[in-house]
């Protein structure tokens, strides 16, 4: 059922495709990857008005989301009667203006998948983030990984890459970071509790550029929109504008009022190394003025790279946070208690547990102690780790909506998890 489902989207998808033509923007990669393609829309959206943009309202890529993606409807579940909407949809689009625009985000999770994403949509531009290990159960290797996701460069019109990506794409191929001086320099930039700033310069032009979360990352991920921006020579006042209205969204580094006007950094959607690793890296700038509390999740689906890359983390932790006057360290999952605990707990302030909500709890059981001057930074993967259920027990009951994975069906997964876990705090 679900091989024929996957061909009759991909099939009422191409014809969409066919028949439209839009110019579609393709992103893959794994650092980023979502929050680019919302702040691509963004910018397209501030520079082309919002009729000519389509992007997925439900954040949804891989074989079935990416063609629900160019339909713009939700999956059907297990529902016909939801199924035979999303085919009127698709029907009543192929027959009326489709936007100009097409924002897809290439995800996949298989050997094979890329593939099938290009036979439906091949980009006029791909933007390629980071690339780190992820589903590597799937993949036996990281360089499978890196390869499938690589393959979009071999269909796009044009692609602008990651640098860190470069001895693994075409010497010619367009690349974006912070240390891609020929193409672009980025200078000035600050971090403050509202947000990070950055001035980049671009061809003798200057822009100036805002986002709405700490990190420098994440100055990093505007860099390849910008840089397309640019090069489609959208005007400088619009770039200037879209910037201002850039959302963060839930969990992917949001900001939040924590205990007695504390600052949470929300970063619990998900969490791989190279993204925890950078937002522990842009905390250095708290040091003398605030007391940093990590709250730290098992990192995922890295299959043999397991225990490589933790105690990677762990010599990272040790090596940022060392010399910090004030730091507290709270790890949760049993990969952190195994592998990143034994490394650092001699050096940092540090306690471990299997359950976020336990160690939500322990440091509710101190709220007294904390003000103003604590940034809480926390980070980790989604599977059975669900920081924000920690996060909960720290903020008020109205910012609540501001966290991901609240609807009834993940709050019963998360109770059932809950329930199961080995309490215990080390």
């Amino acid at each position: 059922m679900h091989a024929v489902l996957r061909k009759y989207l991909a099939f009422l998808a191409r014809l969409l495709i066919k028949k439209h033509k839009p110019y579609v923007i393709g992103v893959t990669g794994t650092v980023g990857k979502t929050t680019t393609t919302h702040n691509i829309a963004t910018l397209f959206c501030t520079a082309f008005g919002e009729n000519a943009v389509e992007i997925s309202k439900y954040n949804y890529n891989g074989e079935f989301g990416f063609p629900l993606s160019i339909i713009g409807e939700k999956t059907g579940g297990k529902n016909l009667f939801l199924w035979m909407k999303v085919a009127y949809t698709a029907m009543i689009r192929y027959f009326r203006p489709y936007p100009r625009y097409l924002i897809l985000e290439y995800g996949i999770d298989h050997p094979g998948e890329m593939d099938f994403l290009l036979s439906i949509a091949t980009p006029d531009i791909a933007i390629v983030t980071p690339i780190e290990p992820n589903h590597i159960e799937q993949f036996q290797k990281f360089e499978n990984y890196r390869k499938e996701k690589l393959k979009i460069l071999a269909y796009a019109k044009k692609a602008v890459v990651h640098e860190s990506l470069a001895e693994n794409v075409p010497v010619d191929t367009p690349l974006y970071g912070f240390s891609c001086q020929e193409s672009m320099q980025v200078q000035d930039m600050k971090i403050s509790e509202k947000g990070t700033t950055a001035f980049v310069k671009i061809d003798e032009i200057i822009y100036e550029i805002y986002y709405p979360s700490v990190g420098f990352f994440l100055i990093e991920n505007l860099l390849s929109l910008l840089y397309i921006a640019h090069k489609m020579h959208i005007d400088k006042e619009k770039i200037q504008e879209s910037m201002k209205s850039m959302k963060v969204r839930k969990g992917r580094g949001k900001l939040l009022k924590g205990i007695n006007n504390s600052l949470i950094i929300d970063g619990s959607y998900n969490g791989g190394y190279l993204s925890i690793k950078t937002g522990l890296e842009s905390l250095v700038d708290f040091f003398e003025t605030k007391n940093i509390v990590l709250v730290l999740g098992d990192m995922r689906e890295l299959g043999p790279e397991e225990e490589k890359l933790h105690l990677q983390l762990a010599d990272d932790i040790i090596r940022i946070f060392q010399d910090c006057p004030s730091v507290q360290v709270f790890l949760v999952g049993p990969m952190m208690r195994k592998y990143v605990f034994p490394k650092i707990a001699d050096i940092l302030p540090t306690k471990s547990a299997l359950s976020s909500r336990e160690i939500g709890e322990y440091v509710k059981s101190y709220s007294d102690e904390i003000s103003e001057k604590e940034v809480f930074y926390v980070k980790g993967s989604q599977n059975t780790i669900f920081l924000e259920e920690a996060i909960k027990m720290w903020i008020s009951e109205d910012d609540f909506k501001n966290l991901p994975r609240q609807d009834e069906k993940w709050l019963a997964i998360k109770n059932e998890f809950f329930e199961s876990v080995e309490k215990g705090i080390l």
